[in-house]
């Protein structure tokens, strides 16, 4: 290096925060103290088809009584950035909400304002994450096999019609 300073190091431009959340996640919300009754959580099952493939591209997802799975694409909006996971909360979580008090005639808050986010990395940690949600409702005793159970929501479809 030839007398002074090295030259400085171009500053690249920050990604924006949106780009940094895209990706597939798991997620998981719990009820607020409830049990829902199978009337319920079948308007929650219909709450998450509802936004699949508008703000989410569901891959697979179950409800059950206190709990709810969820494995996702992020989608972009129509501003061409994506939805934030606190915006696809918001939406499942509070649509789902008003249908659930309306069914079980209460009002107030149905879910924890807490849920489990995680980012999956590859697609050994998606596969992991599909197949503990896929065996869900055996491990709660509440299927002989997965595909009896109907708010198991696979592959953008109801697995049963209802």
């Amino acid at each position: 290096m030839r007398g002074g300073a090295p030259p400085p190091v171009p500053k690249l431009p920050a990604k924006p925060q949106q780009e940094a959340l895209s990706g597939r996640y798991f997620i998981t919300f719990r009820t607020q103290g409830l049990t829902l009754t199978p009337e319920a959580m079948g308007a929650a099952a219909k709450t998450i088809m509802l936004f699949n493939k508008k703000r989410y591209t569901l891959s697979i997802a179950v409800v059950l009584p206190e709990i709810v799975h969820m494995l996702i694409w992020q989608k972009k909006g129509q501003d061409g950035k994506f939805y934030t996971l606190e915006k696809l909360l918001k939406s499942v979580k509070g649509t789902s909400a008003i249908a659930i008090n309306k069914i079980l005639g209460k009002t107030g808050s149905v879910w924890q304002k807490e849920s489990l986010t995680e980012k999956l990395r590859d697609s050994a940690e998606w596969q992991a994450k599909y197949a503990l949600i896929l065996v869900s409702p055996v491990r709660a005793n509440m299927a002989d096999i997965p595909e009896d159970y109907p708010w198991l929501m696979q592959k953008d479809e109801l697995l049963k019609p209802r």
